[in-house]
């Protein structure tokens, strides 16, 4: 994964405030436990809690270390961001995380926008990340008359692909919409598609 994401792994990384101190509180919303070496190591995080909505599926387990970290308070914490009010108190998180969740969603991300508002702390971050509807590897699919989404297909095993993707502008009006007043809205990154898939086949 980090050989193939390592540009949205490392742009990320970047927008995440690092910990002031001890009793900073970072929420991880439909953590796959790839980031809590990060959040451990690199940001100095000790009070994280690490959301899944699939308690049996092993990305996230109570108890989660990592090997060479501080002492951290790790928790999971365990609900449908969509469909079930947070469980956490108000203004309980310095940062809140929703990277490459929302995609995800198959009903509607307003409540989870109410929710995250709700714990996050007055001047809190809440950073988010989701793949551009509109990059270039989509837009070459759309010409070719393909389907636009990298991760929509039916594939007879795995029903967690993208239900939307979002375009940058939604996503300010997203925020906005949420109570958020967003400090950026940007693209990074790029996978190439075969030189436009080959001019697109020569069109």
């Amino acid at each position: 994964l980090w050989e193939v994401e390592r540009v949205r792994y490392r742009e990320t990384l970047r927008r995440i405030p690092a910990a002031d101190d001890d009793s900073a509180a970072i929420l991880d919303l439909g953590s796959t436990r790839a980031w809590l070496p990060f959040l451990q190591l690199v940001l100095g995080y000790r009070r994280i809690v690490l959301n899944t909505n699939y308690p049996d599926s092993g990305f996230v387990e109570e108890g989660a270390r990592v090997r060479g970290a501080p002492q951290a308070d790790v928790r999971v914490s365990v609900f449908d961001v969509e469909r079930e009010p947070f469980p956490h108190d108000d203004e309980t998180f310095n940062v809140v995380l929703c990277l490459e969740v929302l995609a995800h969603l198959c009903i509607a991300p307003m409540a989870m926008m109410a929710e995250v508002n709700r714990v996050l702390k007055p001047g809190g971050t809440f950073v988010l990340t989701t793949p551009n509807a509109v990059r270039s590897a989509n837009v070459v699919n759309a010409i070719l008359g393909e389907h636009p989404y990298g991760w929509a297909p039916y594939n007879g095993f795995d029903g967690n692909r993208h239900n939307r993707e979002y375009t940058p502008s939604e996503i300010e009006r997203l925020f906005r919409c949420g109570g958020f007043s967003p400090s950026e809205v940007t693209t990074f990154g790029s996978k190439r598609r075969g030189l436009a898939r080959d001019l697109l086949k020569t069109i």
